[in-house]
């Protein structure tokens, strides 16, 4: 529960942040690349009640 939401069960920020620092690691070898896409969804709030 400390690592994905209960509403929507997706992975949390927390959860994120370490695979985003795991992705980096990663990527420092040579030839290997990655690529955060970012989404903002406007009034997910009143969706999300």
């Amino acid at each position: 529960m400390a690592t994905f939401g209960t509403l929507t069960d997706l992975p949390n920020r927390r959860t994120l942040m370490e695979r985003i620092e795991h992705a980096i690691l990663i990527a420092c070898q040579p030839d290997t690349g990655f690529a955060v896409l970012f989404m903002d969804l406007d009034g997910f709030k009143t969706i999300n009640g």
